[in-house]
């Protein structure tokens, strides 16, 4: 048996004499039950109520804790269209948590993100997606629109998923912290048991929009790998193999992203170097100014800008695992405050780029002796902050609402329908985005 038991709810009852069901998961993550009695009713009930508190982590009061309130939000589009069955396969499990679940289908684009903005204090401990990260990504960034964002979370608001997506890698980063695997029991037994832990979390501010940050959870994608993601939406049918259709296309018609990427952190040549740096908790350059405001650098030292490139390729990980086979930042962790951050040029040419693309989905950067592969023509670095400055730029909705920002190479921007970022699964417009990690803040059932 693995993390103990989920919970106890009530069986039977007789007049004298209760029974109680004890659900847990073993090893196998199979969901099993066992029944204990007792002729003392009175002790029963404290037995019930001490391992239910017990369960969830929390102080015995002399009473069973009032059943938690899960607000369940289902994309029933998402993935290959299982959600349905998904959510089935979920509910054997958490019927054995000490919860009342609320479930809402999503009928729109950004809905999840309507219902969470305007929830109330009080009104859920938790809310758990039925998708892959694109609907999680939705309601955090709800939570975070809501008005009453800090009240809500104060009280003690959580989130989980259930996976039902075509990739999953936020579901797969939580489960492998925790030497679990990624799969939709395993994903209903940490919401039933109800633990949480704090994780990562990267904000966001735009050019576009200033007064309203964007949070990634997940990963950002610029260039090859934003256009395989979004552009092959068509081809959701055939699951993953979309990716890997659309990528050979696109390796054939390969397209230039120019533009420049700076970043708090340091670059690693070799993944020995200690991950908690002091130069990452204490970074030897100046940070990053506001967004309106150009980066003046002191020295021209490639650690902390990869300026005025041509790029093919750029991945900015909040999380290790872009899939559930997929880790693609293998010196990333959902708890040491920083992203990571992985460029490859275009000069480096397409056998690079489709050498990278195999690596890519298990993070196999790192020859025998640690050192970045030669062979993949690729840049890796750590960091607290970033900013992105591409020189193809969505154009702009509503230009009076623009920041009006200074760039000594604002004389190759152009307007470009076609460019944008993939953020969590989800397009945003091309434009000068800044970004900070929030270390250990957002809670999740884990």
């Amino acid at each position: 048996m693995t993390k103990g038991m989920v919970t106890l709810s009530r069986y039977g009852l007789f007049k004298k004499r209760g029974k109680y069901r004890v659900a847990y998961v073993e090893t196998k993550s199979q969901c099993r039950e066992k029944q204990i009695g007792s002729k003392n009713q009175s002790l029963a009930d404290q037995l019930s109520a001490r391992m239910q508190c017990l369960c969830l982590g929390i102080s015995y009061e002399n009473s069973m804790p009032n059943k938690r309130q899960i607000l369940v939000i289902m994309n029933p589009r998402s993935g290959k269209g299982l959600a349905q069955q998904d959510w089935q396969k979920a509910l054997p499990v958490l019927s054995k948590g000490h919860l009342d679940v609320h479930l809402v289908e999503t009928k729109y684009f950004k809905h999840a993100y309507e219902i969470v903005s305007e929830i109330k204090p009080g009104q859920y401990d938790g809310i758990v997606t039925v998708s892959g990260d694109g609907l999680i990504h939705e309601a955090v960034n709800g939570i975070f629109q809501n008005k009453e964002k800090d009240q809500i979370l104060d009280q003690g608001l959580s989130f989980g998923i259930i996976p039902s997506g075509t990739s999953n890698g936020f579901c797969k980063s939580i489960t492998e912290n925790i030497e679990e695997e990624c799969n939709i029991e395993v994903a209903s037994f940490l919401i039933a048991r109800g633990r949480k832990r704090r994780i990562d979390l990267t904000e966001i501010e735009t050019e576009y929009n200033s007064k309203k940050k964007i949070y990634m959870l997940l990963s950002l994608f610029w260039g090859f790998l934003a256009d395989c993601d979004i552009n092959s939406e068509f081809l959701r049918l055939l699951g993953p193999l979309r990716y890997s259709v659309w990528g050979i296309f696109r390796l054939i018609f390969i397209k230039h992203y120019p533009g420049s990427i700076y970043y708090q952190g340091r670059l690693y040549k070799n993944k020995s170097i200690e991950r908690n740096d002091v130069q990452l908790q204490e970074p030897f350059q100046v940070k990053l100014p506001e967004l309106k405001k150009d980066v003046v650098l002191k020295s021209a030292s490639y650690d902390y800008q990869f300026e005025n490139r041509i790029f093919s390729y750029v991945l900015i990980m909040n999380c290790p695992f872009m899939g559930e086979t997929m880790r693609c930042a293998p010196l990333s962790s959902i708890q040491d405050g920083q992203n990571d951050i992985i460029v490859q040029e275009v000069n480096q040419g397409r056998l690079k780029l489709a050498n990278q693309l195999i690596q890519n989905d298990y993070g196999s950067y790192f020859d025998s002796q640690g050192n970045i592969k030669s062979s993949l023509g690729i840049d890796y670095a750590k960091c607290t902050q970033w900013r992105i400055d591409p020189f193809n730029r969505t154009p702009e909705s509503n230009k009076s609402e623009v920041t009006q920002i200074d760039c000594k190479y604002q004389s190759r921007f152009r307007d470009d329908r076609t460019a944008f970022f993939d953020i969590d699964g989800e397009k945003y417009p091309a434009q000068r985005i800044q970004a900070r990690v929030l270390k250990r803040f957002l809670p999740v059932f884990s």
